[in-house]
């Protein structure tokens, strides 16, 4: 017989907060390769910096935008709801970006699109408009009940 004057030894529950949703996971390895795709873009403006054809402060500015995706996405994970509408505004401001390259270079003729620019470059173009509306996607539909207030 044990000592009676002991804790109860009761069940505890491990957490009392829900498991993720696969939905929501999906959507945090989309938004890890959004962070990626991004990095990758700025590493190629690097070049466009020594040339003077990007301004150093630009290239910067960049990559608060980088920080900024990353750290919207460990909100994301930590079920943060307003950090929903901050991926949106990031998946917005990506398809902006993505119209205006694309307006540009339907001023080019057919070949000479990929000619000036390579194909590396022209496959990574649509990448992080894809990954940002994709994640966007499933965190305010199938993820979203994971992120309502739980009381």
């Amino acid at each position: 017989m044990g000592n009676r004057y002991s804790a109860p030894r009761a069940r505890v529950a491990e957490s009392l907060e829900e498991p993720r949703p696969g939905a929501v996971k999906l959507a945090l390895v989309l938004i890890a390769l959004f962070v990626l795709v991004a990095c990758y873009q700025q590493i190629m403006d690097f070049s466009d910096v020594n040339n003077g054809e990007m301004s150093g402060l630009a290239w910067l500015v960049d990559w608060l935008w980088v920080v900024a995706i990353a750290v919207t996405g460990f909100l994301i994970a930590k079920s943060r709801r307003w950090a929903r509408w901050v991926l949106l505004f990031f998946a917005l401001r990506e398809l902006y970006h993505l119209g205006d390259a694309m307006l540009f270079l339907s001023m080019f003729e057919d070949g000479d699109a990929r000619e000036f620019f390579g194909t590396r470059s022209l496959v990574m173009l649509p990448l992080a408009s894809l990954f940002s509306v994709g994640a966007t996607i499933l965190v305010f539909g199938p993820g979203r009940g994971w992120f309502e207030p739980r009381g």
